[in-house]
């Protein structure tokens, strides 16, 4: 049994010049209803009749899904805290909205930036007024949750312009935020159009940073981890659970499972997929996996706490003897935290963690 399951939907109407998220553009409503038909055979045969604790469906757009699309796939969707869909603004409607109501439980909407100007550099062909559509669509079904993705260190973008945007964000209504450091990433659009020099330097991303966490603070929003953010009791349980290690199943191409001891991930290709091309797998032994696991609950903002771990004094002591730098860390006596900056530079503690 799989207490978390991740549903990839690869369909994109277009290529956002930033993204290297496997999707494919141009399907047309016969291969979506091919991908839909697998990913409901390996549903039944994979989770079914178990409920898993949380769904999230990610994509790629699943709201590019039709209406009678999207009921086939969320009326077999069940789960017993939690259900996310991911959307664009351009592709939620009323009608969609309807037919999701009562399955999902969260609603996660790629904004990215507020500023026309910035949309247009990362490729987002997003108008003003349909956010503002969205906005009024998602809130009006008050029992769901709401997040906005947002994307800082744009090329030309100034502290100004990322507290305006943060600012927006508060006002749509949101409980939740996710706010993510532009990067390059190798074979995307945006990478061949400029070059590493027009992205913003370390000193400036860590300020936008920071200043994420104290604008969003004052509006009531906490960082509880690298990059997100939420009211109380709003925290993603679906990517709390991944941080921390919980087993969960991947379905759809390109999507990565875990069952506690190996990790695979299917091929990034729907027709490769749609064939039942075999997945590729990664083994970890013991040792790697509980280290790998550590560094990924460091991410939040809690870290770990003696209860959360039969071998505490095992991992604590191997932990010790990394002798990170004391600004990085916290260590107590029945917890292990990073501090502000040890967060910031989580890449170089989780590679320590790796090598414990």
């Amino acid at each position: 049994m799989y207490p978390n399951l991740y549903i990839h939907v690869p369909f994109c109407r277009r290529k956002c010049g930033y993204c290297a998220f496997y999707s494919a553009t141009g399907a047309d409503e016969k291969l979506i209803d091919r991908w839909l038909d697998r990913i409901m055979e390996q549903y039944w045969a994979k989770i079914a009749p178990h409920t898993p604790r949380t769904v999230f469906v990610g994509g790629g757009t699943p709201t590019i899904l039709t209406e009678k699309q999207l009921d086939r796939l969320c009326t077999a969707l069940d789960s017993t805290l939690e259900t996310t869909i991911e959307t664009n603004p351009e592709t939620m409607t009323p009608g969609k909205a309807a037919v999701l109501r009562p399955h999902i439980t969260r609603v996660s909407m790629g904004v990215q930036s507020f500023n026309p100007e910035f949309r247009k550099i990362l490729g987002r062909r997003t108008d003003s007024e349909a956010i503002d559509a969205a906005v009024k669509i998602i809130r009006g079904i008050p029992e769901w949750q709401f997040n906005i993705d947002l994307i800082y260190g744009i090329p030309g973008q100034t502290l100004d312009d990322w507290r305006d945007d943060l600012r927006r964000a508060i006002d749509c209504g949101v409980n939740h935020l996710s706010c993510y450091s532009l990067t390059l990433e190798e074979g995307t659009a945006l990478a061949a159009a400029c070059g590493c020099e027009q992205i913003a330097d370390d000193e400036l991303a860590a300020d936008m940073w920071q200043m994420a966490g104290e604008v969003l603070a004052e509006a009531g929003l906490m960082r509880y981890e690298i990059s997100n953010y939420a009211r109380p009791g709003f925290e993603c349980r679906h990517n709390n659970a991944v941080w921390h290690g919980e087993p969960y199943l991947g379905l759809g191409p390109a999507a990565s499972s875990f069952d506690g001891a190996d990790r695979w991930t299917e091929t990034a290709s729907l027709t490769e997929w749609l064939e039942d091309k075999k997945p590729e797998f990664d083994h970890l032994d013991a040792r790697m996996r509980r280290n790998e696991i550590f560094a990924f609950g460091l991410r939040t903002t809690a870290g770990w706490k003696r209860a959360q771990w039969e071998d505490w004094e095992g991992i604590a002591a191997d932990f010790r003897q990394l002798q990170l730098p004391a600004e990085l860390i916290v260590i107590e006596p029945d917890g292990i935290r990073l501090t502000d900056r040890g967060l910031l530079l989580w890449d170089s503690v989780a590679e320590a963690c790796l090598s414990m």
